[in-house]
């Protein structure tokens, strides 16, 4: 949640603290109570920080130990416990109630890079070695807490909010086709370094970064190894899996009270039942609140009911969130904090006013965002592993085993394939312009994306397990700080590298299918109701519900006619606002994004041309 930024002179000059300062002020929003900054020469560091609580640790940032290695942080660390055991057989003296700044900087003393291999947790940092006169940064395991950067003349310049680095003279404000295109035909950036400036590049996910004197490396720090399917009494797994949870969870309360986006469904109410058998709950010394995302207005659904069922059992209170106050694309006009990249949010003023209610009463917020995603398996590529291991008679019992279960022949990629074919048919929208398409390349870039796997594999070995949803950047930008404006810090829990590698070893067979681990883990703690509840979609679509009582804002519909028709053309993009509207709504939905980002841009305006 803090906001951290830097600057580092190649050329051996030294760092105009003016603009560090500035920068550094620019970030107050992110950090509230106060800012710091520190240069020596050619490197400079600034900081503002943002208290989970009256408790925390008065240490400021940047810090060091030593006068010679400076950090600015915006982390939370996890498992101290392992970790400062650690650092202590290495001969660091330092304790589980230290600042988790003050954890990096002995890791860094113990291990120098190879520290963030001993770090769990959510993190963005940036550490000048003096004696090395060398900067290296990193990042967490799944990119949750970002860090940009960019080459700004004589200089290297990052921040973990976009926006900042703009505020150097040096970096150019020039928008990216690339970019444009990838999200006009994705909805993504193909490309886990880049963003919509052409100068700024974003450190990819699991990753560091080194700036010397031999030039800027990025490298990736982190892979899941392949590993066998984890064996053992059913018992003893579901014990595994609720001790992790319950782990990952507590190591995010830090407050005195927390907040929740609780749904009626297994993976938010997991979350919240495993906070409130924290040591803190237990004592008395924190507190919960749930928050529920309500369509009352637009259709009836159940998720509101469930969600209260399950905060009484639980014992907490729960506020119903109305998410039918907007008309779609009416934060162009009303929004005092845009998206600062281009992205598919109908409703961003009414997500934004949802946040800030939150951050009225709690700091932090929890989510069970991506149980459905490590619940998920491919398992026809789970078959193709056995098969490869030559595990002929596990393959057939597993495969009866599915038929009885699901009542249904197991999938073998048929299904699969005729979905790509289906997705290599649709080709690239026709509301793009062909100019546009040219100068960007789309059509080698939706090529390259349809041979590609479906993304970066957990487990290169046996592959049956997808990690690209979960390093889906702008899902969890959109939570974060510096595209929101507000001081509210978004953890997830089920997005705890332990979980991940232990979904990564959890056989298929029987725990993923319907979601058995959760089902399991949850009996006896949840209501009946909700552990037994099928999958169920709302009823609605609930942008096409907006779509048809609506339309869609007219300032944003005119932004179409302005510079978003450099990419797009107006008159092909469709009219969702019609009723029987069955198109790919969210393809179809891009073009307005652009242009409405594109027209508050221009407004706000950047350093480019």
């Amino acid at each position: 949640m803090s906001g951290i930024a830097g600057i580092v002179r190649l050329d051996g000059g030294s760092v105009d603290r003016g603009i560090l300062e500035r920068m550094t002020h620019f970030l107050s929003f992110r950090g509230p109570d106060g800012l710091g900054t520190w240069s020596c020469g050619l490197a400079g560091l600034g900081h503002a920080r943002f208290k989970l609580s009256d408790d925390e640790p008065p240490n400021a940032q940047p810090m060091t130990l030593d006068g010679e290695v400076w950090i600015a942080a915006d982390a939370r660390i996890d498992g101290r416990d392992a970790l400062v055991s650690d650092l202590r057989s290495k001969g660091r003296d330092t304790s589980t109630g230290a600042d988790d700044a003050e954890l990096i900087l002995h890791a860094y003393a113990a291990w120098k890079e190879d520290c963030v291999a001993h770090l769990l947790g959510d993190f963005a940092f940036a550490i000048w070695d003096g004696r090395l006169r060398r900067l290296w940064c990193a990042i967490d395991r799944f990119g949750i807490r970002p860090l940009y950067y960019a080459r700004a003349g004589e200089s290297f310049v990052f921040s973990n909010t976009l926006d900042c680095l703009l505020l150097h003279p040096g970096v150019a404000g020039r928008l990216d086709e690339v970019a444009i295109g990838d999200f006009l035909l994705f909805g993504n950036y193909q490309d886990r370094d880049r963003t919509v400036y052409e100068a700024v590049k974003r450190l990819p996910p699991a990753s560091s970064l080194v700036l010397s004197r031999d030039g800027c490396r990025v490298k990736r720090y982190w892979h899941l190894e392949p590993s066998d399917p984890v064996q053992g009494r059913p018992e003893a797994i579901v014990d595994e899996f609720l001790h992790l949870v319950e782990t990952a969870t507590c190591d995010r309360i830090r407050t005195g009270e927390t907040a929740v986006f609780m749904s009626g469904g297994l993976d938010s109410t997991t979350v919240a039942a495993a906070a409130l058998r924290s040591p803190a709950a237990i004592d008395g010394a924190w507190r919960l609140r749930a928050y529920t995302e309500d369509f009352g207005e637009w259709f009836a659904h159940e998720e509101p009911g469930y969600a209260e069922l399950a905060a009484r059992a639980l014992g907490i209170d729960v506020r119903r969130q109305p998410a039918t106050t907007y008309v779609p694309f009416d934060w162009v006009e009303r929004s005092a904090w845009p998206p600062p990249e281009p992205a598919v949010e109908p409703g961003w003023s009414t997500f934004q006013s949802t946040l800030r209610e939150v951050a009225q009463r709690s700091r932090t917020v929890m989510t069970g965002f991506h149980g459905d995603v490590l619940a998920a398996v491919s398992f026809a590529e789970y078959w193709r592993y056995l098969v490869k291991g030559g595990r002929w008679l596990q393959l057939g019992r597993e495969l009866i085993d599915y038929t009885w279960r699901m009542r249904r022949a197991p999938p073998i990629g048929i299904r699969r394939a005729m979905a790509r074919r289906r997705k290599k048919a649709r080709g690239i929208p026709p509301w793009i312009r062909p100019g546009f398409a040219r100068r960007a390349g789309l059509g080698d870039r939706l090529g390259l994306a349809l041979e590609r796997e479906t993304g970066e594999r957990l487990d290169e070995g046996h592959g049956f397990r997808s990690l690209a949803p979960l390093l889906s950047l702008s899902f969890f930008d959109v939570f974060n700080p510096g595209w929101t404006g507000c001081a509210l810090e978004t953890s997830y829990p089920l997005m705890d590298a332990r979980l991940v590698e232990f979904f990564q070893r959890l056989p298929p067979l029987p725990w993923c299918l319907d979601k058995a681990i959760f089902r399991c883990a949850a009996t006896g703690i949840l209501p009946r109701e909700i552990v037994e509840r099928p999958k169920t979609p709302l009823p609605e679509f609930p942008v096409l519900v907006a779509l048809r009582r609506f339309g869609i804002h007219p300032e944003a519909r005119d932004a179409l006619r302005g510079r978003a028709a450099e990419y797009v053309d107006p008159a092909i993009v469709p009219h969702m606002e019609a009723v029987d509207y069955r198109g790919h709504v969210w393809t179809d939905l891009r073009p307005v994004s652009l242009a409405c980002w594109l027209k508050r841009n221009d407004e706000v305006g950047t350093n480019g041309d």
